[in-house]
């Protein structure tokens, strides 16, 4: 193991947690290895932390994503990529929400039956 996964496996999560937008920037600026090496440990764990029946998921949308980044010839175009898998995954849930918009089963709303104290008023002289 050399120096760098050392280092890496020595800060704790929290540790990450604590960086802000501009530490981040700082460190892909200066040492983009060390910054995916921070970045795969940190979404390693939050997998680990998810709900046991959530895991596979997340793990197969992160498998995806690395997918896409190995397929892609600039970081642009894996930009472009996920925009373009994020824009999918959205139209899929619209066009679910949709459906259960239209089926009358979900969107019948019970007769309410109307009740009401009716109180009894004294008429003034």
């Amino acid at each position: 193991m050399d120096k760098c996964s050392n280092q890496v496996n020595a800060i704790s999560i929290a540790s990450l947690n604590e960086m802000d937008f501009d530490d981040w920037v700082a460190l892909y600026e200066h040492n983009p290895e060390r910054f995916e090496q921070y970045r795969m440990r940190i979404l390693n764990a939050q997998i680990t932390t998810a709900p046991k029946h959530i895991r596979p998921r997340l793990q197969g949308i992160k498998f995806q994503l690395e997918t896409e980044r190995a397929r892609s010839r600039s970081e642009l175009g894996y930009q472009m990529r996920l925009s373009a898998m994020l824009m999918e995954s959205f139209q899929a849930l619209n066009a679910q929400l949709q459906d259960l918009y239209l089926d009358p089963e979900y969107t019948q709303t019970p007769p309410t039956k109307k009740t009401a104290t009716i109180l009894p008023f004294e008429k003034h002289r």
